[in-house]
């Protein structure tokens, strides 16, 4: 498809913190979507936000902290409480396969997706996962077929063959079972303020393919990128959207 350039922010409704945050990356258009975290600290307040803006919101599906919300339902927080343990380690967050915990996997996908339908009247513009643990294979086999999700990051400097083939055998398999994007950044890697290397050929390639480039609006450093005139620049000189428009 033409090219296309999604700027997401994780973590929306994990926090007042990183609610308005992210919202004043949005009025500032910095960003062009954001994944929302179901049964968390400001869940609902961002969800009315989310509502009445009509923003753009996939779901951040959460499987590795525990929920927040002292109104969330016991049997809800306690097969989440399973999962998190499960995923302790950013090992078994990545390669961890166990059929003893696929099924509170399920148990807790579904919540999370069926949180975000009460509380947003739709579905969600697509998934992606806190700590990326969506890409955990028991998690992906669970995801319901035809979803747009997240795929692995695209490297802009040189890997070992191990990681390029890894890489690739999962967006191969998240582009034949899911929509999603030709490749996935983190602004922390590509952006030359915070270390990073590659911005400029990043945007390029969103001049003829989807490409989509993670922020947190919540950490000081990137929100300040974000908020800059030079970032809002680059932003609105690209063909701009979310997930729903792929």
């Amino acid at each position: 498809m033409p090219g296309l350039l999604i700027v997401n922010a994780d973590d929306w409704g994990a926090s007042t913190e990183a609610t308005d945050a992210t919202l004043a990356a949005f009025e500032a258009g910095a960003i062009t979507s954001a994944t929302a975290m179901m049964h968390m600290g400001d869940t609902g307040r961002a969800a009315q936000i989310g509502r009445e803006r009509e923003l753009a919101l996939g779901l951040h599906l959460n499987l590795t902290q525990a929920f927040e919300d002292p109104e969330t339902p016991a049997g809800v927080a306690e097969v989440q409480a399973r999962v998190v343990n499960a995923f302790a380690t950013r090992r078994n967050r990545r390669f961890r396969i166990d059929p003893g915990t696929l099924w509170t996997i399920w148990r807790t996908l579904n919540d999370q997706l069926g949180a975000f339908r009460d509380l947003y009247g739709h579905e969600p513009t697509h998934l992606d996962g806190h700590n990326h643990a969506h890409l955990n294979p028991m998690a992906l086999s669970v995801i319901p077929m035809g979803m747009k999700v997240r795929t692995a990051h695209t490297s802009t400097v040189p890997t070992g063959p191990a990681t390029e083939a890894l890489r690739a055998l999962r967006h191969g398999f998240i582009s034949r079972w899911f929509g999603t994007t030709a490749a996935f950044y983190s602004i922390r890697r590509i952006h030359p303020a915070l270390g990073g290397h590659g911005l400029d050929e990043v945007l390029e390639r969103a001049r003829t393919e989807p490409v989509e480039i993670m922020t947190h609006p919540a950490w000081e450093d990137e929100l300040e990128i974000l908020l800059s005139d030079e970032w809002r620049a680059l932003v609105a000189a690209q063909p701009t959207g979310s997930y729903a428009d792929l």
